[in-house]
């Protein structure tokens, strides 16, 4: 479900931009074809371009975004360790409930949409046997409509009312039989399957309302072309507008709504050659279309071919097991490789932004890290790159339980903390052996191993005791040096 709404808001996005730009950049030019080359490129764009996102593997774009710097992260790195999953951070009615609603009314909307076309074919085919077949003197087949219906063209076949061949006859005849050549059927019937998909999006409204006038605008071209009398046929339109109305679903020549524009598209001057030139922007916005199909879509994807491919009863996920996965070395490794690699980032450093992130992820049964997610935010740039840490870990050594490797959730809390210069050390640092007043001196890629002790009050080292209490101090760190 979530995959799903993530695909209708990239194909949302990509249509709403695209009504906007073609009824400001193209609806205006007399370059009809080109305006519906537009169109459709959108179309498609809008429903294709998203799912090849899928194909091309996940691109990480935290890796782009996210600080590089060499600087260490934190002065001091409070760090702990979870095996259980704080459930309250993601609530069930965010998880699942809310997907679940949106998807359930999009699916009611799709529905009605569906029937509507369903009900316009099925009124087409009982038009249809009322109709009678005429071949006219060119060869051409075309249907005679009962009394009382408008002239339209569906599916490349003609549709004309009862009449000689005079001037307004010909006229209509002239202009579906554009539409029926060029098949616009196509474009239509596109645009109400994408209508189906997206009734929600207010901008494919708009696309479909603009794509119809335009296919009027190229069959009106067409009879104008014929040398008809400009504003004759514009008199036989106005004439045609009182007559029943077709569904949407066709080519109707009647479309009254759209009179007063398709006229004032026939007075106006045709538009410079260069303008064709704005159809290249097409290209950008399918761009955007792959590029947000692959950061909405293709991740999301892959972890749920993952999941699955291990969610049976045989391969479940565990809280807790006999033997917890461990990082290579202990936790105290782990906190000397998580010094050496974690990089504070510089925008956060330099607005004073701090805070607890929570990451939670899975330690698969070879010990890999896999699905990780961000259960509690402290800042974007600080939730990037607590995730690109989590995902450069080597593997771990994995959990077992009853003896065999299991899958586990662990939750890792990462504080970042700016800390204020000092002029009294926190800590009692003990390097190789030796005491240092100041740790800051410390360089970070020359650390070995590093180990923590709040339990000790009183530390004797070469025949000296030192006492953490009067000296204000409150743990001892002991590092060795490479």
């Amino acid at each position: 479900m979530e995959v799903l709404l993530y695909y209708l808001l990239v194909s949302g996005a990509t249509l709403a931009l695209g009504a906007l730009l073609g009824r400001w950049l193209f609806l205006p030019l007399t370059w009809h074809k080109a305006t519906r080359a537009y169109y459709l490129i959108i179309l498609l764009s809008a429903w294709i371009v998203p799912l090849v996102g899928i194909v091309i593997p996940y691109i990480d774009w935290t890796e782009f975004f996210a600080p590089n710097q060499e600087t260490m992260a934190l002065p001091l790195f409070p760090l702990e360790l979870s095996s259980a999953v704080a459930e309250k951070v993601s609530p069930l009615w965010w998880q699942l409930l809310l997907p679940i609603l949106l998807c359930c009314i999009w699916a009611v909307g799709f529905l009605i949409r569906v029937i509507r076309i369903v009900s316009a074919l099925l009124q087409l085919l009982r038009l249809r046997r009322h109709c009678t077949t005429q071949i006219l003197a060119d060869g051409s087949p075309i249907e005679i409509l009962p009394h009382g219906h408008s002239a339209f063209s569906a599916f490349g076949r003609i549709y004309l009312p009862p009449s000689e061949e005079t001037a307004e006859w010909l006229a209509m005849y002239a202009h579906e039989r554009q539409h029926a050549r060029d098949k616009h059927y196509i474009d239509i019937l596109l645009a109400e399957l994408s209508l189906a998909l997206a009734w929600w999006n207010p901008g494919m409204w708009l696309l479909r309302q603009d794509l119809n006038l335009n296919l009027e605008h190229i069959a009106d071209q067409a009879v104008l072309a014929q040398k008809i009398e400009r504003k004759k046929y514009q008199y036989i339109l106005l004439q045609c507008a009182t007559e029943n109305p077709i569904t949407p679903l066709y080519n109707a020549y009647n479309k009254s709504h759209y009179l007063k524009e398709r006229i004032k598209m026939m007075n106006r001057k045709t538009s410079p050659r260069h303008a064709i030139q704005r159809l290249w922007l097409a290209l950008p916005m399918a761009l955007l279309a792959l590029l947000g199909g692959n950061y909405l879509l293709a991740r999301p994807m892959a972890e749920r071919i993952l999941l699955s491919q291990t969610v049976a009863d045989e391969d479940p996920i565990y809280e807790t097991c006999d033997q917890l996965p461990e990082f290579p070395g202990g936790n105290d490794k782990l906190i000397t490789w998580m010094m050496q690699e974690l990089k504070y980032p510089k925008e956060a450093e330099e607005s004073s932004i701090q805070g607890r992130v929570l990451v939670r992820f899975i330690v698969e049964k070879d010990g890999s890290i896999s699905q990780p997610k961000i259960l509690q935010s402290a800042d974007p740039l600080l939730d990037a790159e607590a995730l690109r840490i989590v995902r450069k870990m080597p593997k771990w050594t994995p959990g077992k339980n009853k003896g065999k490797s299991v899958r586990v959730s662990f939750v890792l809390p990462v504080q970042f903390a700016l800390q204020a210069p000092q002029t009294t050390p926190q800590s009692l640092y003990v390097v190789d052996g030796k005491v240092l007043t100041d740790g800051n001196s410390i360089d970070p890629n020359n650390i070995a191993e590093m180990r923590i002790d709040k339990s000790q009050r009183k530390v004797t080292v070469n025949g000296t005791t030192h006492d953490l209490d009067a000296l204000g101090l409150q743990s001892v760190i002991y590092i060795t040096t490479k």
